[in-house]
């Protein structure tokens, strides 16, 4: 059976750290003059952006450890490549996603709807902003740190429920090493890397298998997560994954990969693999040539023998 015990502590750090990153920009939101939006949320926005990458360096720093580990709790020594997280964290890109706020609520008024329940909305889409930048640094960190890892075969998509359906009927799948993560807004799902060909117990999510999750879950729930016509669709008896049919626009893997604010391609692995062609090594050359991966670097974090688990920094649940 695959062990997921250090992949579910990963997602609880990732969680905190998350929660953190909402909280500080929701709260500078507070701060926000409802008669005068745009100034004071632009004389608030660099240190919004600050919090926002503070978060998102902390959250992706512990990517390479995180891999290390999983690697040596398969009684294996880790390979000797580092990630440069520091290199994911793009202020201008962080800018660029925090003024998304201010421009709802703005545009909410204009739409005649309550100045009140428009700060609402920019407070909530500012948190939300805050905890997935954080989320989708780290897992960018976690890519990379897999790419550069030789003994990582893959990965296993990871989530802990409650879910959402396009998540649900992806749960459990194996994905090489070379696959981009598909995510959509809000997805909080991780990688549990497969290290030396390990294979999952069965095709399930953490707690079953998708249509066993639903099940699960009250009707009001089904109908929540998974959209009501889909569960409606599902309870009458048609298969869960094409039921589900998730909307590929809202993957952010299928996106263009490239943006007209940064340095890096997004999402980066999946740029990458376009470059390399699935050639391991010319993929740990191009990210070397966009700083994320240092070969000489000598692994620091851990220094783990064939045969023993590593310990703390990433705890086993």
């Amino acid at each position: 059976m695959l062990d997921t015990q250090r992949a579910a502590a990963w997602y609880r750090i990732q969680s905190t750290i998350a929660a953190q990153a909402a909280t500080a920009v929701a709260g500078l939101w507070d701060a926000v003059d409802p008669d005068a939006i745009g100034p004071t949320w632009r004389a608030l926005l660099p240190t919004a952006v600050d919090a926002v990458a503070q978060t998102s360096l902390v959250a992706a720093s512990g990517a390479p450890r995180y891999v290390a580990a999983t690697v040596a709790d398969a009684g294996l020594d880790p390979g000797p490549q580092v990630i440069n997280p520091s290199k994911l964290v793009d202020r201008r890109v962080i800018e660029y996603q925090l003024l998304m706020p201010m421009f709802r609520a703005l545009r909410r008024i204009e739409q005649g709807n309550s100045v009140t329940d428009s700060m609402v909305a920019g407070r909530n889409l500012a948190g939300l902003i805050g905890a997935q930048t954080t989320r989708d640094t780290a897992r960018e960190a976690v890519e990379v740190s897999m790419v550069a890892e030789p003994r990582v075969d893959g990965y296993v998509r990871y989530l802990v429920a409650p879910s959402c359906g396009r998540c649900a009927v992806l749960a459990g799948r194996v994905y090489p090493w070379s696959s981009g993560f598909k995510r959509h807004p809000r997805c909080d799902c991780q990688h549990r890397p497969i290290v030396n060909g390990e294979k999952p117990a069965a095709r399930s999510t953490v707690e079953g298998a998708p249509g066993s999750y639903f099940k699960s879950l009250a009707t009001t729930e089904q109908d929540k997560l998974f959209g009501a016509d889909v569960a409606q669709r599902i309870r009458s008896g048609e298969d869960i994954s094409a039921a589900v049919n998730a909307d590929r626009q809202m993957w952010r893997s299928n996106y263009p990969a490239s943006r007209t604010v940064g340095d890096l391609p997004r999402p980066i692995v999946n740029a990458v693999m376009n470059q390399a062609k699935g050639d391991r090594a010319k993929a740990v050359q191009i990210l070397n040539g966009y700083g994320l991966v240092d070969q000489q670097g000598k692994r620091t974090v851990f220094a783990a023998q064939r045969g023993k688990r590593l310990r703390p920094d990433v705890p086993r649940a």
